[in-house]
């Protein structure tokens, strides 16, 4: 079990290797740390992908999902869109290109 201290560490880490300049040009907002790492809303996208979650593995490898939540009838519905596994920390901004459609740097 990891303390809150490890978590937002973790988080932090993730958010330290996409790179401040990637997170803005996705229009990231509402980072969240999770038990496993970060959780994050990404602005419009061709993909239709609403929020991207990172979850560090015991590898130390990363497990980036995509997702798309939408309110249907007064609930939400969360669809998975896209989930890459083992992925290194030098091909996040890659791996968030090729599933949004969105360009992380210029």
């Amino acid at each position: 079990m990891r303390t809150p201290e490890e978590k937002t560490q973790i988080a932090r880490t993730i958010a330290e290797q996409i790179g401040a300049g990637a997170l803005a040009m996705i229009g990231a907002k509402n980072l969240l740390v999770t038990d496993t790492g970060l959780n994050l809303k990404v602005g419009r996208n061709p993909m239709s992908v609403t929020h991207i979650q990172f979850d560090l593995t015991p590898d130390d490898l990363y497990t980036v999902t995509f997702s798309r939540c939408r309110k249907v009838k007064g609930t939400y519905k969360i669809t998975e869109l896209a989930r890459v596994e083992m992925v290194f920390f030098d091909s996040l901004r890659e791996v968030i290109e090729h599933n949004t459609g969105l360009y992380t740097s210029l």
